[in-house]
C-alpha cells in the first residue's frame, strides 16, 4: 500500500511515498555496500600504489560488489565494464606473481 503525504514542493503538489515498513531494505543487519566498495577502492589503491599483487585481489572483490549494487539498482551498464575490470585484474595478478617469482629467483643467485 502506498500513502499519500503532502509534501509541498514548488507547485504545491502530492508526492507518493512507500511507508517505511514497505521500503526494501534486507532483512537483518543493514549492509551499506555502496561505503564498503568506496572503502575497498581506496584500500586497492593503496595496495597497488605499493606494488602488492594482492591489491588487485582487493580490487576484484570490489568490482564483484560493484556488480551487485548494480543488479540491485537496475544499473546494468555497469556490469560489462566490471566483468572487463576483472579479467584485467586476474591478468595483472598472474603478472604481477611471475615477475615477482622470477626477480626471487634472480636474487638467490639461481
Amino acid at each position: 500500500m502506498f500513502c499519500y503525504r503532502h509534501l509541498e514542493g514548488a507547485a504545491g503538489q502530492f508526492r507518493r511515498q512507500e511507508p517505511a515498513a514497505r521500503r526494501s531494505y534486507i532483512k537483518g543487519p543493514l549492509f551499506r555496500l555502496d561505503y564498503i566498495s568506496c572503502l575497498l577502492t581506496v584500500i586497492s589503491t593503496i595496495m597497488v600504489g605499493r606494488r602488492t599483487w594482492q591489491g588487485w585481489l582487493v580490487a576484484g572483490v570490489n568490482s564483484v560488489i560493484i556488480c551487485v549494487i548494480a543488479v540491485r539498482t537496475s544499473q546494468t551498464g555497469f556490469i560489462p565494464a566490471n566483468i572487463f575490470c576483472l579479467a584485467l585484474y586476474g591478468y595483472n595478478v598472474v603478472k604481477w606473481r611471475s615477475e615477482g617469482a622470477a626477480l626471487q629467483g634472480h636474487s638467490d643467485g639461481t
